[in-house]
C-alpha cells in the first residue's frame, strides 16, 4: 500500500495520487484497517492498468477496505486500477461509499466479499473490463464468508462489461439482502442485474 489508514483518521485527499507501472500481482493505492475511518476530498487516485509490468494476477485496488467499523469515502475519482477500483473485505461494517466516480477498472468497480451494511450512493461507475468478472459492482463473498445489507441508490452504471452481480456460489458462502433503487444502468455488453444463491433483493 502506499497509504496506510489506520483507526480514527480522517483524511482529506485534494491532490491526485498516480501509481508508478509496477509487476506486483497485489497492489493498493490506499489500505483502510481500522474504524472510525473517512477518505474525502476531490482527488483522485489513478492505478496502472494500461502500464501494468506483469500479466499476472488481477488484485491492484484503488483502496481496499481491511474490515473495520464505520469507514466512509466520498467524492474521489478512483481509475485505471489492474484489479478492482475499491475492495471491501474482512468483515467489514458500515461502509459508505458516496459522490465517488469509479472509471476504467480491470476487474471491477467495486468488489463486496465479506461485509455487513454497504451502502453505495450518489456515485458513478463506468468502463469497467478488461477481465472477468468486469462487473461495476460485484457482492461475492468467498469460502465461508457473508455478505448481508448492501444498498445501491442513485448510482449510475454504463459502458461496462456487466452491471451489477450478486453471487453467493462459494463453500458455505452467504448473501442477504441486496437492494438497488433508483439506478441508472445502460451500455452493458453482458448483464445488468446478476443475482445469483442470494437470499431477499430488493
Amino acid at each position: 500500500a502506499i497509504l496506510l489508514v489506520p483507526s480514527n483518521t480522517d483524511v482529506i485527499l485534494d491532490g491526485d495520487i498516480v501509481l508508478t507501472p509496477n509487476g506486483y500481482k497485489m497492489y493498493s493505492i490506499i489500505w483502510t484497517e481500522g474504524d472510525n475511518i473517512s477518505v474525502k476530498g476531490a482527488g483522485s487516485l489513478t492505478g496502472d492498468k494500461y502500464t501494468h509490468k506483469n500479466k499476472e494476477g488481477d488484485w491492484g485496488m484503488g483502496i481496499y477496505i481491511m474490515g473495520g467499523n464505520k469507514v466512509e469515502i466520498s467524492g474521489l475519482t478512483i481509475k485505471d486500477c489492474w484489479g478492482d477500483c475499491i475492495y471491501i473485505t474482512n468483515n467489514a461494517n458500515n461502509i459508505v461509499i458516496d459522490k465517488c466516480n469509479l472509471l476504467d477498472g480491470r476487474r471491477q468497480g467495486i468488489s463486496i466479499t465479506s461485509a455487513r451494511s454497504v451502502l453505495v450512493k450518489n456515485s458513478i461507475i463506468s468502463k469497467v473490463r478488461g477481465t472477468d468478472p468486469g462487473y461495476a459492482i460485484d457482492i461475492e463473498p468467498n469460502k465461508g464468508d457473508t455478505v448481508t445489507v448492501v444498498t445501491v441508490n442513485n448510482v449510475k452504471i454504463f459502458d461496462c462489461y456487466g452491471g451489477i452481480l450478486s453471487r453467493g456460489k462459494a463453500e458455505n458462502s452467504f448473501i442477504k439482502k441486496i437492494n438497488v433503487k433508483n439506478c441508472s444502468i445502460k451500455k452493458i455488453e453482458w448483464c445488468p442485474l446478476n443475482f445469483r444463491f442470494t437470499n431477499a433483493v430488493n
